[in-house]
């Protein structure tokens, strides 16, 4: 596993690594190791359009990535108080969209859309996006949570916490870390749509995804880098910060950082 991870983080690394060194090229030549000439025009002819679609793409991503993450704690907690297990036809229900291509409903979906005309608006666009970040965060919390101690939670009410106050102030803080983990997991799928951005949004809600792949046709690889570029940087961002924050904000609390097992 940790040859595995090694190569993984390898992998990113020089694809990153290439793609910068695109963005920032100016003539480059085989059979040259290295540009000869460092540019800024790409990001400087770009940067006004990416901005607009990165910002869109954040918009929609942080708007699709806290409404699953909200839906999936108030079912999962509601499991929790009312001592069920989701049923084998809600565990269905979950994976269709991860199973089933999406060309094969989207398309349906995009139909309903017109029929109710709400399509190309940016809430459609969140919408469609939160039936693919919804399974993914439900799948990434749903083992921390069943695993929780809740002994926890019965030395609070014996305290006299109310069940409500319990959850918020004992069992999120010390779950916080897989929290923001499945957050930044279903910021970065929702980043990463495209047919249901392109079809819902019918072409009116570009985002870096939609720009990047319309322009994987062309042959600008400097453009196509830095595309490329800010689209694996904003979900990088976002999973370095799920790292970061509980580190800063328990620094004083030892019970809840994470030990390397020697």
């Amino acid at each position: 596993s940790s040859l595995l991870m090694a190569t993984s983080v390898l992998v990113v690394s020089v694809g990153l690594v290439l793609l910068a060194l695109w963005s920032f090229a100016g003539v480059w030549r085989f059979p040259d190791a290295l540009p000869r000439v460092w540019t800024l025009r790409s990001w400087a002819g770009e940067a006004s359009n990416l901005w607009a679609t990165g910002l869109r793409a954040t918009i929609i991503a942080l708007s699709a990535a806290t409404l699953s993450l909200a839906l999936v704690l108030a079912s999962l907690e509601n499991e929790y108080r009312n001592n069920r297990r989701a049923t084998r036809l809600a565990w269905w229900t979950i994976y269709v969209p991860l199973l089933v291509p999406q060309i094969a409903f989207v398309g349906g979906l995009s139909v309903l859309f017109i029929r109710f005309a709400i399509d190309g608006t940016l809430w459609a666009v969140i919408l469609v996006h939160m039936i693919f970040t919804y399974p993914y965060i439900y799948l990434t919390l749903s083992d921390p949570w069943n695993t929780f101690d809740t002994r926890y939670l019965s030395v609070a009410r014996s305290l006299g916490k109310s069940v409500n106050r319990a959850f918020w102030t004992i069992r999120l803080p010390i779950l916080l870390r897989p929290v923001l983990a499945a957050f930044a997991l279903g910021f970065a799928v929702s980043i990463a749509q495209y047919l249901p951005t392109l079809l819902i949004g019918a072409g009116r809600q570009p985002t870096l995804t939609t720009e990047a792949i319309a322009l994987a046709s062309g042959g600008n690889r400097r453009v196509i880098g830095t595309y490329a570029l800010v689209q694996t940087l904003l979900p990088l961002i976002v999973f370095a910060l799920a790292n970061l924050v509980p580190k800063l904000l328990w620094a004083n609390r030892a019970g809840l950082q994470v030990r390397s097992v020697e």
